[in-house]
């Protein structure tokens, strides 16, 4: 049944997961207003904003929260409920606005990203409804709700006889890591592949523009050593990314150092059944060794079965409430956001 109602969507275009959220949105709400959480700008302002450069980036967020406000002011009386993500460049004053506005509007809070490296977020989610984060470590210090990320069920939004590359669907391989630069990606492929080296891999490592390329080039020896096949310019289509996995017999997902949430390409992974190579331990508390296969960070080896079983152990002890054990599809992952206590 639609909610006869207006609701308002604040997130980062990441990827198209963005586009699927305001797709599931739509079958809920009557109408869905579905905005970025930063402006457009340069690839030098969005480097000042993502670090947090003092003055800028707080005059930043004021100036676009106050657009969105004045943008939604004749739409304000029929939004019901509020869902930011993230959150980059709102402003704790922005939901005081809102609900000086409209006090009985229902406003949630997630965070996809690691409080350290989205400081910002924790002064929102003190005046939401409800907040949550993928993060576990940032559920327990920050005292959020723990809720895991979902999957897009490549079934409903894919049809992988469309991919335009004939050959994509031909191939065979053992391992695939389709996904953005960050920190130690590439030396931790390295490392991992580097121990098996009869295998067949697919690997497209993601870079925003040539600028930010040439940048770490200069900086990252593992970069420099890689092959210049696992680079690209271009993200791969959604259409393409499934026909990678349909065709790979393990998909690899190396997390942000500084993170313990699991990502999206983990969930989507274990929901397709391929096997998942991860370096996030935590992923042990959602599945079995049987479907996930630990990787040490620094030396690319596996974890054996009882370094598993240990981590796992420890890791329950210092969890104070439940955890989703299931892999969410999407829909249910948002009735979890929209869910009033």
């Amino acid at each position: 049944m639609i909610n006869d109602s207006t609701a308002l969507f604040i997130c980062p275009d990441f990827f198209d997961y963005k586009k699927y959220i305001t797709q599931e949105l739509s079958s809920k709400y009557k109408k869905v207003i579905s905005l970025s959480d930063r402006p457009a700008c340069s690839s030098i302002a969005k480097a000042l904003i993502k670090y947090n450069a003092p003055v800028y980036s707080s005059a930043i967020a004021a100036k676009y929260s106050q657009h969105i406000i004045n943008l939604i002011e004749n739409e304000l009386p029929n939004i019901s409920d509020v869902i930011i993500i993230k959150g980059t460049c709102i402003t704790p004053s922005f939901i005081e606005q809102l609900r000086s506005k409209k006090n009985d509007i229902n406003i949630v809070c997630y965070s996809w990203d690691s409080i350290s490296n989205i400081k910002t977020f924790i002064s929102l989610a003190e005046k939401a409804d409800k907040s949550f984060t993928f993060d576990l470590k940032d559920s327990v210090d920050y005292k959020l709700n723990y809720l895991p990320l979902f999957y897009v069920d490549h079934a409903v939004c894919v049809d992988i006889s469309d991919a335009s590359d004939s050959t994509i669907t031909n191939n065979i391989f053992d391992y695939t890591f389709i996904g953005s630069y960050h920190g130690d990606r590439i030396r931790v492929l390295s490392k991992f592949l580097s121990k098996k080296p009869n295998s067949k891999s697919f690997i497209k490592i993601y870079f925003q523009s040539y600028l930010q390329y040439l940048f770490y080039l200069a900086t990252d020896s593992s970069l420099r050593s890689c092959s210049k096949e696992w680079i690209t310019f271009k993200p791969l289509s959604r259409v393409e990314l499934e026909a990678k996995v349909e065709c790979s017999e393990a998909i690899i997902d190396i997390h942000h150092s500084g993170q313990t949430g699991l990502t999206m390409r983990t969930w989507e992974t274990l929901h397709a059944g391929h096997r998942l190579i991860t370096t996030n331990p935590v992923v042990l508390l959602h599945t079995t060794t049987k479907l996930a296969t630990v990787i040490d960070r620094d030396s690319g080896t596996e974890w054996e079965s009882d370094q598993c079983e240990k981590y796992r152990y420890e890791l329950l002890k210092l969890v104070p409430h439940s955890v989703s054990y299931e892999s969410l599809p999407l829909s249910d992952w948002i009735m979890a956001l929209l869910m009033k206590s």
